[in-house]
């Protein structure tokens, strides 16, 4: 040490903590609990990547974690705070049939059915959900959102999605928010066509990454630049920013939201089965140091864990959709020689 003398045996004494760590799909992961506990690396689908076709980045957000994560979990807001009043105007495309509808399509019927119903599915690592929608010409949709505790989501597109959510807490107060996506060659039939943000008036904050971290633009400062002309003519909430839609909900419940006084209904199923598995994780870890099942390390393989969007046949069940039994995927499959991620699209 070059602030010692040469005869110091502080070198020998004194180590710095250090932790294991894993880089994939452009985020360094460690593991900071025992090390006789340690488990396999939770590989979502990026380990099998070349560096380019991968990309992550992170957004602070001022607020308690489980706040973010129950924003990501309720698929019924995106009818209203993410609404714009044009999409109500748009024009069937020839896609309001069974099957996958295009992604102009979808913001239709976000619009037409503003109170889907909620099916919740247990599972090995955590739980997945449909929001069942009726389209304009009385079809279902439906939209298929993954949990994968504690602190993950994989939220639905056009057939299936691979872009994976994480809230990471900082402190009691406040988050990061990680987004992690890979581009795969694994849509042979080009379901969905446009992406969903080209036919909405909202800026994403994805083009002003510097380094994975994303600047926050909106915020509680700046009023998060909520325009109200544009909320009375064009928009719901009237903020330009999509993803800063959602923060100026969760950060302005505050630090800590008072549940205390909540009343929840139906479309909180998913909201509701999370707290209670994470409440009952608490507790089993607190009383013999058993994990949470998707931390246990018991050889499940997370590339399967896919969401997904579409319009059921007359009878079909939503719950194979996403999973290997699903022709889509299996189109997919075939079409990459693979496992199909789950972090990107």
């Amino acid at each position: 040490m070059p602030s010692e003398p040469p005869e110091s045996s502080f070198k020998e004494r004194v180590k710095a903590k250090s932790y294991p760590v894993h880089e994939s799909g452009g985020i360094v992961w460690t593991y900071m609990g025992p090390a006789d506990t340690m488990t396999p690396f939770r590989d979502f689908g990026t380990e099998t990547l070349p560096p380019e076709k991968t990309l992550a980045s992170k957004l602070y957000a001022d607020c308690n974690w489980i706040q973010t994560m129950e924003g990501n979990l309720d698929t019924a807001h995106i009818s209203w705070l993410h609404g714009f009043f044009a999409a109500g105007e748009f024009e069937d495309d020839g896609t309001d049939k069974p099957g996958y509808p295009s992604n102009k399509a979808t913001w239709r019927f976000w619009t037409h059915d503003q109170a889907p119903g909620i099916e919740v599915e247990n599972t090995w690592y955590g739980f997945r959900y449909g929001g069942l929608r009726t389209t304009p010409n009385g079809h279902t949709n439906v939209r298929i959102t993954e949990y994968i505790a504690p602190y993950s989501t994989i939220i639905a597109a056009i057939p299936y999605n691979t872009r994976h959510l994480m809230v990471v807490p900082i402190d009691d107060h406040s988050c990061w928010r990680y987004n992690f996506d890979a581009q795969v060659d694994a849509n042979p039939q080009g379901h969905g066509g446009e992406p969903l943000h080209n036919f909405s008036p909202f800026e994403t904050p994805f083009t002003r990454r510097a380094g994975g971290i994303t600047p926050r633009e909106y915020t509680a400062e700046n009023g998060y630049k909520l325009d109200r002309d544009v909320q009375r003519t064009e928009t719901f909430s009237g903020v330009a920013d999509f993803v800063s839609q959602d923060l100026m909900v969760t950060e302005s419940m505050g630090k800590i939201y008072d549940r205390s006084t909540e009343q929840l209904g139906q479309l909180d199923k998913a909201v509701i089965r999370m707290r209670r598995i994470l409440l009952g994780a608490a507790k089993a870890l607190q009383a013999d140091g058993t994990p949470p099942p998707a931390l246990a390390g018991d050889g499940h393989d997370f590339t399967k864990i896919r969401a997904a969007d579409k319009i059921l046949e007359d009878g079909e069940d939503w719950r194979h959709l996403g999973t290997d039994d699903d022709p889509a995927v299996q189109e997919a499959l075939d079409s990459i020689g693979r496992s199909l991620p789950v972090a990107g699209d």
